[in-house]
Parts: C-alpha cells; structure tokens; sequence
C-alpha cells in the first residue's frame, strides 16, 4: 500500500508478499487483511465515504449524511485537503507533513472504523498500557482516520487495567471512636 517496498514490514503493518505480488495488511495476532478488505471496509465507513466525496468536489454538500458526520468530515478534511489521495489501489491515504518526511518514508493509511479499536490495543495494550501521546504518536507512524485522538483516548478511558492503576480501591475509613481513660498516663 503506498509506497510499501516487496517483502518489507512496515510499522502496524503493511506487508507486500513477494511470492504471489498481494498485498496485506497484518493488524492483529494472525489476522491477515488483504488490500480488497481494506478498501471494502474504507468504502464501507460513512465518515470516509463523506472525506472521498470532499476530495473530489470541495463544494459538496454532503446531502443524505448527518449533520455531525458532515462537520468531523469536512473539520478533517480542511486540515488535509492538499495531501489526502487515493493510492494506486484504491486505498485512501495520506501525505506526511513536509517535516515528518525525514522521519518516515511512507505515507498514511485513513483507516476506517472496521479497524481502528484493533490497531489501538496493539499500540496501547501490547506495548505497555502507556497513556494517549505515545499511543497517538505510534499509531501514527503508519495509520491516521478522523478523531484518531479522542478515539485512543475513549479507549484509554474504559481500559479497566489503566483505570485501576491510576485510582487504586478507595480505602475504607472507619468511624473514630473516642477514646476514654479512667486514669492518669492510661
């Protein structure tokens, strides 16, 4: 996908396979995605069906879709209109920033919703359970949708082990009770 060179894994983690020339996407613990089932699912996700529609008629009033679907829409649109593309193979990607091009070589991938909550599990639970930034920062070393953000930082919210680590149990305070001496020194 992009600019993924043959037989090279990259970040979360797109891999062309030399033997038969597919290309895949590896996510998750064995689970193989084939390019067809990304762009299915791109295609499937109403919020990047509205990004596909701004891309080619700015203009577009985005009739038929949710008045908050159209403004996360058009909010993510505006930031990238001069860099979202369609790569060779259909898949909606996304140029890097001027500055973020000495850094990575390949661009990003607009992941639909499909795949989202299993691209964060693997960068926030099997790398630790570290907190929003650094999750962000490692999933955007290959992936970008709109509201990749807040998205992390639900999922970060409701991860019962990162929410029992930050508020340990209460403990539980008993009732004083007075204490009362017969004697002198007692």
């Amino acid at each position: 996908l992009g600019s993924v060179e043959p037989g090279v894994k990259v970040g979360s983690e797109l891999a062309k396979d030399e033997t038969d020339h597919h290309c895949s996407a590896k996510l998750g613990q064995g689970q193989n995605y084939t390019v067809k089932d990304l762009r299915k699912a791109q295609e499937a996700d109403a919020l990047l069906m509205a990004v596909t529609k701004l891309m080619h008629d700015e203009n577009e009033k985005l009739d038929g879709f949710p008045r908050s679907l159209k403004k996360r829409a058009k909010h993510f649109f505006k930031g990238r209109k001069n860099r979202l593309y369609e790569n060779s193979q259909g898949i909606l990607c996304c140029k890097r920033k001027p500055s973020e091009k000495k850094l990575y070589r390949n661009d990003l991938i607009i992941l639909p919703q499909l795949y989202q909550s299993e691209v964060i599990r693997k960068n926030h639970n099997d790398h630790g359970h570290q907190g929003i930034d650094k999750v962000a920062k490692r999933t955007k070393e290959r992936f970008e949708w709109p509201g990749l953000y807040d998205t992390i930082a639900k999922w970060i919210a409701t991860c019962n082990n990162c929410q029992e680590a930050k508020c340990p149990p209460k403990k539980t305070n008993y009732r004083l009770k007075p204490i009362t001496s017969y004697r002198f020194n007692e």
